[in-house]
């Protein structure tokens, strides 16, 4: 199907601590992230996709950065419930 870009590369490796590595060698990986059940990982990969416009490190760099910013935005409304 599809081999990972090398920011979905650094992603799968390092992302749960390399929880889902094992995807790397998969070249069928897109059809599975929906089975993992883990649907932040789902979204970290999509975002640093080719195809959604994630063609280099410092788009992704960027696209990360933007996914912390809103994720600690949700974390801090929390702390504050």
């Amino acid at each position: 199907m599809t081999s990972m870009n090398r920011y979905q590369m650094v992603a799968a490796m390092t992302y749960a601590g390399g929880k889902h590595a094992g995807l790397a060698d998969n070249p069928d990986w897109p059809l599975e992230l929906p089975t993992i059940g883990d649907t932040l990982f789902a979204f970290i990969m999509i975002e640093l996709a080719a195809q959604e416009g994630c063609t280099s490190t410092a788009q992704a760099i960027t696209r990360m950065r933007a996914a912390h910013r809103n994720l600690a935005a949700i974390l801090d409304a929390l702390a504050a419930l």
